[in-house]
């Protein structure tokens, strides 16, 4: 009897065992976020954007490679799957009166390359990081911006002198695209050093996140 008894309960805590890894596996999607300060944040905290829910944090660990970071794998809502974007990042924040810190994620530069399921999203400590993250990626776009639009306008001035009625302002055209160059070259060179001043200037006052915006 008592064999009997201490087989079933053997029996028991095994089952049991098998139903809490079955329970805690998940076949949803996950993606990696490598936080350079965890503060507090657990398994089973939840992730947001803005205000609302959209995922889980499933684990933590810390990479061989770098013990200075954490990779906290979470899961996110299906709405979220295809906004997520190469320059996503995340930190970890308090709630006004909340017991548990959350993983608060966020999602900018809507046009850049998709972030499939198990790619690492690089963490920040702060929200004031964030921004600069964000203001830093909205100049790079600025320039670009603008140095397509200069291009695009020395193109149309390079088939305008090709054309036949424009032959007797060759000189003058030719002179104003010269000067377009010129401008496009220079103000891309400004704006590309003041980008550069102020990478240095986020890595002088953050000097523990190395990774590229």
């Amino acid at each position: 009897m008592l064999l009997k008894m201490l087989a079933l309960g053997f029996i028991g805590i095994v089952v049991l065992g098998l139903l809490n890894v079955f329970a805690t596996q998940t076949t949803e999607p996950t993606w990696i976020v490598r936080l350079p300060q965890t503060r507090g944040l657990q398994v089973g905290d939840a992730v947001e954007e803005g205000t609302h829910h959209v995922g889980q944090v499933v684990s933590l660990s810390s990479p061989e490679e770098d013990i200075s970071s954490t990779k906290v794998r979470v899961t996110l809502a299906p709405s979220v799957h295809e906004r997520l974007r190469e320059h996503t990042t995340a930190f970890v924040a308090t709630p006004l009166g909340a017991d548990r810190p959350i993983l608060q994620l966020v999602v900018f530069d809507e046009p850049g390359p998709a972030l499939p399921p198990d790619s690492t999203i690089s963490g920040v400590n702060s929200q004031m990081e964030a921004e600069l993250k964000r203001q830093l990626l909205a100049a790079s776009g600025v320039i670009r911006d603008l140095s397509r639009q200069l291009e695009g306008w020395g193109n149309a001035l390079d088939r305008t002198l090709q054309s036949e009625e424009m032959k007797r302002l060759e000189d003058s055209a030719g002179s104003l695209a010269d000067t377009l160059r010129r401008t496009q070259d220079e103000l891309t060179r400004a704006v590309t050093r003041e980008i550069e001043r102020l990478r240095r200037l986020y890595d002088k006052i953050f000097p523990r996140e190395h990774d590229t915006v």
